[in-house]
């Protein structure tokens, strides 16, 4: 791929790397309660995806290394109060596999989301400074 849209014309953009899109899928995550689709668009993946982005399947496996280190979880609907639901241990990887899990939906009752663990919310605060 390369860039041809200015300065530097034909200079080969540089894929993100592994710890770049862990990042910003971190960061992603403390931000809010976002649906599993809100991981792929944060490259624009599949539609109009920026330069040296991720496929899609490797925004998945990092958002995967990203709960199995701890450090973001899953939730799916919400308490009469509000609050997000965390998905049970032994019901996270069948959550996170299912193809409804990432279609493009707004429903914070019946979809599942992301966002950090308090140690999530702890490395956001050590690697903000780094972008």
């Amino acid at each position: 791929m390369s860039d041809s849209s200015g300065p530097g014309l034909g200079r080969s953009v540089q894929p993100i790397s592994r710890n770049a899109v862990r990042r910003r899928l971190l960061v992603s995550a403390a931000e809010d309660y976002e649906p599993m689709f809100h991981a792929l668009w944060e490259f624009g993946v599949p539609n109009n995806p920026v330069p040296g982005a991720p496929s899609a399947d490797e925004i998945k496996a990092a958002l995967w290394e990203l709960i199995e280190d701890g450090l973001v979880d899953l939730f799916r609907g919400r308490t009469p109060d509000g609050d997000f639901v965390p998905v049970a241990p032994d019901r996270r990887r069948a959550a996170f596999l299912a193809p409804e899990s990432w279609w493009v939906g707004e429903d914070p009752d019946h979809d599942v989301r992301y966002s950090t663990t308090p140690a999530g919310d702890e490395a956001v605060g050590r690697t903000s400074g780094e972008r």
